[in-house]
C-alpha cells in the first residue's frame, strides 16, 4: 500500500458507515476504506497519489452528515 495514495479522513459523524464514504467518493477510484466510525475517523486508499491529492483539494472542509470533514495525507505509522 503506497502511503502517498492514502488519506486520513476525520471529524466524521459517529453514525458514518462505509457505504456513506463510498457514496461520497463515487467519482474517485477508491482501493480501500478503513473506518473507525466510533472514533470519528478513518483511512482511505486511492488508485494514485494524484487522486488522493484531488480528494484532499475537493473535499477537505466540506460538510458531510452534519460535520465539516478534515481530509489530509495519512502519516506513516509510528
Amino acid at each position: 500500500m503506497s502511503q502517498d495514495s492514502k488519506v486520513y479522513i476525520g471529524n466524521l459523524n459517529y453514525e458514518t458507515k462505509e457505504a456513506d464514504i463510498q457514496d461520497l467518493l463515487s467519482e474517485y477510484t477508491v482501493k480501500s476504506v478503513n473506518l473507525f466510525s466510533d472514533k470519528g475517523f478513518g483511512f482511505i486508499e486511492f488508485s494514485t497519489p494524484e487522486e488522493a491529492d484531488k480528494v484532499i483539494k475537493d473535499l477537505n472542509g466540506v460538510k458531510f452528515l452534519g460535520r465539516s470533514l478534515r481530509i489530509d495525507k495519512a502519516r506513516p505509522k509510528r
